[in-house]
């Protein structure tokens, strides 16, 4: 579950966002789907350390974009993608014949 959410910005100018309770699964997806994004210059992320339960996602924006804005559009953006491949992925089981329920 995810823990609390932390948002600054550094001296060059990029948001850091901290998310406790996350690993790389949620750091290489969101990261990712903020690359693609207009008004985002750059996305990357870090787990600073084995031991840290904790992911450090960096975002360099465009002038006047609010970050908490794009991490929503990114997080719907994901959601989208989830229930695009869960309506192809039961569309073809049913084509195939295949029961999925026990």
């Amino acid at each position: 579950m995810v823990g609390n959410i932390k948002i600054s910005k550094t001296e060059q100018g990029i948001y850091k966002v901290e998310i406790e309770n996350e690993d790389h699964t949620l750091g290489n997806l969101l990261s990712t789907v903020l690359q693609g994004l207009q008004g985002v210059n750059i996305a990357y992320y870090e787990i600073p350390h084995p031991l840290e339960n904790k992911l450090i996602i960096y975002i360099d924006l465009e002038e006047g974009i609010d970050p908490k804005e794009k991490l929503i559009e990114a997080l719907k953006k994901i959601k989208e993608i989830n229930l695009e491949f869960r309506d192809k992925y039961l569309q073809k089981i049913k084509e195939m014949n295949i029961n999925i329920e026990d």
